[in-house]
């Protein structure tokens, strides 16, 4: 069971008679002790995956946001144009108005596009009577 050339260096250290429990609890604190390195290495590498796992998640999830605030921007860009032409064009109607009920239907018709406003009685009666 034990090659001979441990024996030759327990010999020489005179543990060769040493009792059976001995050779077993020795055994044991070996296969222990590889156990114990073998994790450690396979913990090593799980931790360096892990970590280059993570990193590259945390790319993605940057790169992800970066996206969404583009969209985001671009979309707010959109809204902005979509104002500036709502407003522009009131303010031409509200030029062009010769009367005062001309420039409060101009005024009206420009709130009404709004969507906070669609349901409101005033912009309801403008829809009615074009």
């Amino acid at each position: 069971m034990i090659p001979a050339f441990i024996l030759k260096i327990l010999a020489r250290l005179g543990l060769s008679s040493a009792p059976r429990w001995a050779w077993i609890a020795l055994a044991a604190i070996i296969l222990v002790a590889a156990v114990f390195m073998l994790a450690r290495c396979s913990a090593v590498d799980d931790s360096e995956e892990a970590q280059a796992e993570q990193t590259i998640e945390a790319e993605q999830a940057t790169a992800r946001a970066a996206e969404a605030a583009i969209e985001v921007l671009e979309d707010r860009t959109v809204t902005d144009e979509t104002i500036d032409k709502a407003v522009d064009k009131a303010a031409k109607e509200i030029e062009d108005a010769q009367d005062p009920a001309a420039v409060r239907h101009a005024v009206l018709r420009a709130v009404c596009l709004q969507d906070s406003h669609r349901n409101d009685p005033a912009c309801l009666m403008l829809r009615a009577n074009p």
